[in-house]
């Protein structure tokens, strides 16, 4: 398992975080990254999902995750 932190940013701002999330891989996180997406509403904001050596696996966009797309990372 790897684990993976996820954070919500508007405006340089961290709005949201989960912390350490237990994972079997990285496509996985995507449920994660939608499941994020639905529980906010303001343009502009993004969600990271970063490994513990701190480096970028996913940046996404709100729209992007709210997307088929995410749909598609995921499965």
């Amino acid at each position: 398992m790897q684990r993976y932190d996820f954070a919500i940013v508007k405006n340089d701002e961290t709005i949201a975080a989960r912390q350490s999330v237990a994972l079997p891989d990285l496509k996985a996180a995507w449920s994660h990254v939608t499941e994020l997406a639905r529980t906010i509403d303001e343009p502009g904001t993004r969600i990271y999902v970063t490994n513990p050596a701190g480096e970028v696996e996913i940046l996404a966009g709100i729209a992007i995750a709210r997307s088929d797309v995410a749909g598609a990372q995921a499965a």
